[in-house]
């Protein structure tokens, strides 16, 4: 992440901008909310690090939402990651009746729990600012910005007040060019004379597709790390998409190589000295 070139040159050199504060936060909140759902006591509903560590979250959430509009990303992935585990939990138990479906509420009843924590501690730092009528926006946000593709951003308030954010909603182009941008190829094939095609081998975007074929290949033959291929998955793919619409998302993806490299060159240096 350090030398995320899309990243670094929205955030130095006296941009004023705000991508430096959003990318702490948006990752603060992605992290508190792993360090949630790790802890989760399954045992018992009302334990404090069921209350506590949610809470944790929903406060990041908020302070996410009053610094920037486009906080709903980060519950678009909790929500989402919360949805398709309960769904998977379901479709691959092979009993589909109402007794099955209680067993499945029962296994998920403390990440549902953690997650009305996280969502009533957002609220608390969020409705007194912005009022009643936001308590649907963390839901309702992603839908309403589906038909907003190619409309240039304007900002309406006193201040900060860019005026149009031109910039932003540039295309991202495909995704080679996404994975290009993304992972500052483009910057390393001219300053190291090295061909684009062999620096794309080694890419974080290779590498990261490299992780999820090996979480994949973890998942079915041992039944490990589901967690974590689901939560990455839609975090890599929901930006995927996104930077290819405006690219600006390109820095929100760049946290997705960081942890996707990490885990196939991690693995990759326990399978080299065999200690898998």
């Amino acid at each position: 992440m350090v030398f995320a070139i899309p990243f670094l040159s929205r955030s130095l050199g006296g941009d004023p901008d705000s991508d430096a504060i959003v990318m702490l936060l948006l990752l603060s909140s992605i992290a508190s909310f792993l360090i949630a759902y790790k802890n989760l006591n399954k045992g018992r509903l009302l334990a404090k690090k069921n209350i506590i560590f949610p809470a944790i979250t929903g406060i990041i959430l908020g302070l996410f939402a009053l610094t920037w509009v486009g906080y709903w990303f980060a519950f678009v992935i909790i929500i989402g990651f919360i949805v398709l585990k309960f769904l998977f939990d379901f479709v691959m138990t092979r009993k589909h009746d109402m007794g099955h479906l209680k067993a499945v509420w029962h296994n998920n009843r403390p990440l549902i729990f953690s997650f009305v924590v996280i969502i009533i501690a957002f609220y608390i730092i969020t409705l007194p600012v912005f009022g009643a009528k936001f308590a649907a926006n963390p839901f309702t946000a992603a839908f309403g910005s589906l038909g907003e593709t190619g409309k240039i951003k304007g900002e309406t308030e006193e201040f900060p007040n860019v005026f149009v954010s031109v910039a932003e909603m540039q295309s991202g182009g495909d995704i080679r060019d996404v994975a290009v941008r993304a992972g500052s190829l483009d910057i390393a094939s001219q300053t190291s004379g090295i061909s684009m095609a062999l620096l794309i081998l080694i890419s974080p975007f290779l590498l990261t597709i490299g992780a999820f074929i090996f979480l994949f290949y973890a998942y079915w033959k041992r039944r490990e790390h589901f967690d974590t291929l689901l939560f990455m998955l839609l975090w890599f793919i929901g930006f995927l998409v996104a930077s290819t619409v405006a690219v600006r998302f390109t820095i929100f993806i760049s946290p997705v190589y960081a942890i996707g490299s990490a885990i196939f060159l991690a693995k990759l240096w326990d399978v080299l000295v065999k200690k898998d």
